[in-house]
């Protein structure tokens, strides 16, 4: 999983010299990873004095108990060129590892949508997953929700 997640990370830095790609991150509590750290690239740009944008957003997200993946939409309002408040609809893969909270076990892999929003540094997030590989023994669905700070 290390490795695929360094290619990542790697795409994300080299696709970040853009003027109209713009980098993301933020520190989470998540269910059922427990704490991660978000970092991502989102095309919505950082507009003007007042602007409304809309791109594409790719975020990473590695956990203490599991990973996630996300790439979809954004639209976001932003003041003195920086993102006040912004909205992301994206398809997630969410792969577990470590003590997930819940009854989920490490290796199981699930794909899904969530959503996030963000108010001035504060975020929100939710999205609902269903599982397509790991234990049989495991539940279908789950539902993942978040709440920290970021840009």
């Amino acid at each position: 999983m290390k490795m695929p997640v360094a290619a990542v990370l790697a795409v994300l830095l080299a696709a970040g010299a853009s003027a109209d790609v713009v980098p993301t991150f933020a520190a989470k509590l998540t269910w059922p990873t427990k704490a991660s750290v978000e970092l991502g690239l989102s095309t919505a740009g950082l507009g003007s004095v007042f602007s409304i944008g809309d791109g594409f957003v790719l975020r990473v997200e590695p956990g203490l108990a599991g990973g996630k993946l996300h790439a979809g939409i954004r639209h976001q309002f932003t003041f003195l060129f920086l993102p006040i408040t912004t909205w992301d609809y994206t398809f997630s893969a969410l792969y577990t590892w470590g003590d997930p909270w819940g009854d989920y076990s490490a290796g199981q892999t699930y794909l899904g949508i969530e959503a996030q929003t963000k108010v001035n540094l504060v975020l929100f997030s939710g999205g609902v997953y269903w599982h397509v590989a790991g234990d049989r023994d495991q539940p279908r669905g789950l539902f993942s929700g978040g709440v920290g700070v970021g840009f």
